[in-house]
């Protein structure tokens, strides 16, 4: 059945495979990386490029935030403990990151560090949107650009969708509503998470109104293609507080060709 007010990106070639984080809490992390991925691959196709979506490493994060910014360490969870969306696209900021083959995700935090000489993930600087009535604390947010938005996005989110796929944090849990890829709080929660209610980031790649009026975000979850939709699922837009993207992601170290994704 059709939907009403319905868009997406799922289909277009430009989202990278589901991805699988594992026992790891790197959900921000991976989403942030995987909206470089796409934003990057749809800047190239615009530009004339025959671009696929290239993978970066949720590896060097992982290991490498609590070392450059401190406090986030969490032995019970793989030694990956809720990295802030924000943290995950300031790192890439200051630091760049590698390519997933150049430093595979293991699923824990380690004591790797990225290769040296090697192409890597460049942004300028990433934007950030606040629902109403949530604090900013502008010493969170050095240099990034923030916006304040209506609850669930308004117009300023699906008008940035249109254009390419955005991170969201979602408050999530496991109510089910309709069937079992349309939800309000995330159902299925990873079983190493032990978590009923916390904050998910996602990838959100699309958005509409189902057939009772029920308006969502289409989204890619960060828990393998075996979970939800292939990975998919369609969450009521009530359930996001903050919204992120990258400006003008690049690799540097390599030229644009095509393959450029491993």
């Amino acid at each position: 059945m059709a939907l009403p007010n319905y868009f997406s990106w799922r289909y277009s070639g430009v989202l990278p495979r589901a991805f699988h984080q594992r026992n790891c809490d790197s959900c921000s992390t991976a989403a942030a990386l995987y909206c470089c991925s796409c934003v990057l691959c749809i800047s190239q196709q615009e530009n004339g490029q025959r671009a696929r979506p290239q993978l970066f490493s949720v590896q060097e994060p992982v290991n490498r935030i609590p070392e450059v910014f401190g406090g986030l360490e969490a032995p019970d969870l793989n030694g990956c403990h809720g990295i802030p969306t924000r943290l995950a696209f300031r790192y890439i900021r200051q630091f760049q990151c590698a390519r997933r083959a150049d430093m595979p995700y293991q699923g824990r935090r380690t004591g790797a560090h990225p290769p040296l000489n090697r192409p890597r993930l460049f942004i300028d600087n990433y934007v950030s949107y606040q629902e109403e009535g949530v604090h900013v604390d502008a010493d969170h947010w050095p240099d990034a650009i923030v916006e304040i938005v209506p609850m669930g996005g308004g117009d300023t989110v699906t008008d940035v969708i249109n254009c390419h796929p955005i991170v969201g944090k979602a408050v999530v849990g496991d109510e089910l509503v309709g069937d079992e890829n349309f939800i309000n709080r995330t159902p299925n929660m990873h079983p190493n998470m032990h978590l009923e209610v916390g904050i998910h980031a996602l990838l959100m790649v699309g958005y509409g109104t189902s057939a009772d009026g029920v308006e969502f975000f289409e989204c890619l979850n960060s828990w393998g293609p075996e979970w939800g939709d292939h990975g998919f699922c369609l969450v009521e837009r009530s359930s996001f507080l903050k919204f992120y993207y990258p400006v003008n992601p690049r690799v540097e170290g390599i030229p644009f060709i095509y393959p450029l994704y491993v």
